[in-house]
């Protein structure tokens, strides 16, 4: 299974579970809030856009409480409590590719969970997915020939 960065398109032969996405994590887009120093108002992007000032700017601004929630991207504030993110990542920015590795696992019910590799042993784990990331699903099936 195949997820394209450039829409969220999944394309299998043979698609062996349900893959929930978590729930969307992002900025609001009309939020502004002003300056400490200055009387200019800025948005939640102005926090990161400067990589020399962002940890600066995190630990002045992120710590008011309408700021981290108006702006949790970019106060790293998203909630992943719940949702397995895959650290099996490589490149980075644009050309991030992550795979998450299923399997079925026969004796986790009735008629047998879906389990992530990159999950732990959690059945039908809540897969979270990072937009312009690009994310490969391995579906493997072990057959013994007798």
């Amino acid at each position: 299974m195949f997820v394209s960065n450039k829409s969220l398109t999944f394309i299998s032969s043979l698609v062996l579970g349900q893959v929930v996405l978590g729930q969307a994590c992002s900025n609001e887009s009309d939020f502004e809030f002003t300056l400490d120093n200055l009387d200019k108002d800025v948005n939640c992007a102005w926090i990161t856009q400067n990589k020399k000032r962002k940890e600066v700017r995190m630990e002045r601004y992120c710590g008011t409480p309408a700021i981290s929630a108006a702006c949790p991207v970019a106060c790293d504030k998203c909630p992943t409590k719940g949702i397995c993110l895959s650290d099996n990542c490589e490149g980075t920015g644009s050309d991030k590719t992550c795979t998450f590795n299923m399997k079925i696992d026969l004796h986790a019910g009735e008629l047998g969970y879906y389990t992530v590799d990159e999950c732990g042993d959690e059945p039908n784990p809540t897969l979270g997915v990072v937009k312009g990331t690009t994310y490969i699903f391995k579906q493997q099936v072990s057959r013994k020939i007798m």
